[in-house]
């Protein structure tokens, strides 16, 4: 099959790169900090702390909770018919980050166990429209590899997180952007302190 592929092919190219960041997070505390990563697929150098754009993925948001299996069944046709090439597709080298998107909700019921309201005062009744919240949404996510997180991964979670709630007509993907800063924890009430530290990134939709 394609995706299969395109998927055993993406990671055969980045084996260097990530044999080198496996070696990063395996690193003792007293080991001297590494920098330079490598180069991507376009001779690009890579550093620690740099993050790729995710520019050019035509993927379209909708209502359906996909498994792992059929997420990449839909996701590697809809590059085959759009002529993205999987193997340009960067990894994003964080064990974890918190992302950040808008999305209008009917109650707080709709967020998942890793989701919380960047304003716990946004659910005021007063603020309703059409019966719905439109609320700025915060969740955390960790990399099944513990080490970093392929694009199509990434949009697996990302997408799943959307699919109970509303976007109105902006559910085209665009780009997920690091925001400049990493997570405080008294940015949201009730969550945890060890969340600090965490870089934040910001989910791009378009209509």
């Amino acid at each position: 099959m394609k995706s299969k592929h395109c998927l055993k092919d993406y990671k055969e190219d980045y084996s260097m790169i990530f044999e080198m960041i496996k070696n990063l997070f395996n690193k003792n505390e007293n080991t001297e900090k590494i920098e330079y990563l490598g180069v991507d697929k376009d001779g690009n150098k890579i550093y620690e702390g740099y993050y790729h754009e995710f520019k050019g993925i035509p993927w379209v948001f909708n209502k359906t909770t996909y498994t792992k299996e059929e997420f990449a069944k839909e996701f590697y046709t809809c590059l085959e018919e759009h002529k993205v090439n999987p193997d340009n597709l960067p990894p994003l080298v964080e064990p974890e980050i918190f992302v950040s998107y808008e999305a209008w909700i009917e109650s707080k019921s709709q967020l998942h166990p890793n989701e919380h309201l960047y304003e716990v005062d946004e659910l005021l009744e007063d603020d309703k429209e059409d019966d719905m919240w439109q609320v700025e949404i915060y969740a955390r996510l960790k990399a099944d590899n513990g080490q970093y997180f392929t694009t199509e991964e990434l949009l697996f979670k990302i997408h799943n997180l959307m699919a109970n709630k509303e976007l109105g007509d902006h559910v085209f993907f665009e780009n997920l952007v690091y925001d400049d800063h990493e997570f405080e924890a008294d940015e949201i009430e009730d969550i945890d302190d060890n969340d600090e530290g965490i870089p934040v990134f910001v989910v791009w939709l378009g209509s």
